[in-house]
């Protein structure tokens, strides 16, 4: 295992599994920064990856695709107003798929370096949440939302039915195949014995397969690889809630 530094980390592990052996990442964005930033530490894993040596890889984690610009006041203040213009086409189209608008240059770094995510994830499901009705599940936004913003979380989520979901956590990957006919999932209200939530956050699992030795090409077009089959054993990508399970 290694770990990469910006200021958050990077959990990289080469794991031999019954499926094959890949390269699984553990990654959690700074939600106090901009989302330029984000795309730089994204940037940072890779040149990372591209160090070692060629294997079919997954990268996991909380993204914090929020959108929001969080690293000052004045940051803050902008995203909260442009998300005042139009509060339900933000609650409705735009924080659940970060990927169209406000996060969009990180997912381009995604692609331009190799990695396919529209296949490993249920794109448009939020993971995380704000609702008019629970404060315990809006303690959690206070990590990357101001207070002040709150009142107008508020009055956005009165206006599409008292919850806001935004998508955070996602799945990327090299190299590997999207097991057929399973879909990624993203799984909500899991809880304890005792009824107390396990996470503030959804969980996240996609099946996927390793290629064969003689047929593993990390270069290969990602959409291309993705529409591909196989029967070989599978690897089961898990986030609950900050890291990369394998069964």
């Amino acid at each position: 295992m290694r770990s990469v530094s910006a200021r958050q980390r990077a959990l990289v592990a080469d794991i031999e599994h019954p499926a094959g052996k890949l390269r699984a990442v553990s990654v959690h964005l700074d939600p106090h920064s901009t989302r330029r930033h984000r795309r730089r530490q994204i940037s940072a894993i890779a040149d990372h990856l591209d160090t070692l040596p060629s294997m079919p890889t997954v990268i996991g984690g909380d993204w914090n695709t929020t959108g929001f610009d969080a690293e000052n006041a004045v940051q803050a203040i902008l995203c909260c107003a442009v998300r005042a213009h139009k509060p339900k086409q933000v609650a409705q189209d735009l924080l659940p798929h970060p990927e169209r608008a406000f996060e969009r240059e990180l997912f381009i770094e995604f692609h331009r370096r190799g990695f396919e995510y529209l296949a490993l994830n249920e794109i448009g499901t939020g993971t995380i949440h704000y609702d008019l009705n629970s404060v315990a599940a809006n303690e959690s936004l206070r990590e990357w939302v101001p207070r002040w913003c709150f009142p107008l979380m508020h009055w956005a989520a009165s206006s599409v039915g008292g919850r806001i979901s935004a998508r955070v956590d996602w799945f990327a990957g090299r190299g590997l195949i999207s097991m057929r006919p399973m879909h990624p999932l993203t799984i909500s209200n899991l809880c304890t014995e005792t009824g107390e939530p396990i996470s503030d956050h959804d969980a996240i699992t996609v099946d996927l397969v390793v290629p064969r030795n003689d047929r593993v090409n990390t270069k290969i077009t990602p959409s291309e690889l993705f529409r591909r089959g196989s029967r070989r054993p599978v690897f089961r990508a898990s986030r609950l809630p900050t890291s990369v399970g394998t069964q």
